[in-house]
Order: C-alpha cells, then structure tokens, then sequence
C-alpha cells in the first residue's frame, strides 16, 4: 500500500505466518493513517471524527481487491468500510489503471504499461508475478515485498501519468 504522500506499508508473510495477522495489521495501518489525517484536520483536538477519503486505485483492481475480500471472508476478519466488496464498482468505488487505459474487458500488463508511458519498470528482471510463489517457499519474503512495493510505486506513476498529473521526482 502506498499513499500520495509516500506513506506505505508492505509485508511479505512468511511460510507459517498469520495470514489473519497480515490482514489485521494491513487494515490498522491504513485505520491509524487515517486517524493521523484526521487529527491533521483539527489540530489540538483529543476525539477524531470519521474520515472516508480512501479511494483505492489498483493494476488489475478487481483480482486484487477481490482476493483481499474473499481471503478476509475465509479468516473472519473484519473488513473496512474502504475496502470494495464484490459488488463494487470501478470508477466509482475504485480505479484500475489496467481497465483505465485498455478499456473494459481488456487487458494491459503493467510492465507494458509503464514502458509505453515511459514509467520505469517494477519487473527488474530478479522477479516476476510468475516467480513469487516460488520464491514464498525459498522463503524469500523480503524480495517479494521490495517486488511488491516497486509495484504500487509503478501503478501510482502510471496513474499519474494518466491523469496528467506531475511526475515524481526521480
């Protein structure tokens, strides 16, 4: 997860770990950013209020948030109001950058993505989608979580570079 103000969390589960854990600690990091903006908002006061900003903006949204859904449904934990259901909407209830640029019903990777906006790519050639599995079991968390965050630095870029937005400082 990243935010536009590079706040971010990224954490590779080990072979064994929690899966429920990940997800718990996934959802309170972005809980407690929110109350910090909060707090930010009104300055000197104790109680926060209800923020409801979050608009998540994904390569491929619907497997994504999909798979996050259903695996909080399988570990009884409690989904967030700003995490979309199934029944959610892109556009509205959020952005895939891959449906964005190739329309509905197709697909773009994102490592072609950024080479024709001229984004650099997060696929360094040490990992691929196709090869996390795998490196999970060598137990390599710690290359699939710097893969992981290279991407979500990508898919901000790209969707940036969409929406014609400044780049980010190199």
């Amino acid at each position: 997860m990243l935010t536009d103000d590079d706040r971010w969390f990224v954490h590779c589960r080990r072979p064994g770990e929690s899966e429920a854990e990940l997800l718990h600690m996934a959802f309170a990091t972005v809980e407690a950013w929110t109350q910090a903006d909060a707090r930010a908002m009104l300055p000197g006061r104790s109680e926060t209020f209800p923020v409801d900003d979050h608009h998540l903006v994904e390569h491929n949204a619907a497997f994504d948030l999909g798979f996050l859904w259903r695996r909080s449904v399988v570990n009884d934990v409690p989904r967030p109001a700003w995490l979309p259901g199934p029944m959610a909407r892109v556009g509205r209830d959020f952005t895939c950058t891959m449906q964005l640029w190739a329309g509905y019903g197709k697909t773009v990777s994102l490592d072609n993505l950024c080479l024709a906006l001229g984004v650099p790519s997060p696929k360094n050639g040490a990992l691929d989608g196709s090869m996390v599995f795998d490196a999970w079991l060598d137990h390599r968390s710690a290359v699939i979580a710097e893969y992981n965050l290279r991407d979500v630095y990508a898919v901000r870029e790209v969707y940036h570079r969409i929406l014609g937005m400044p780049r980010a400082a190199a």
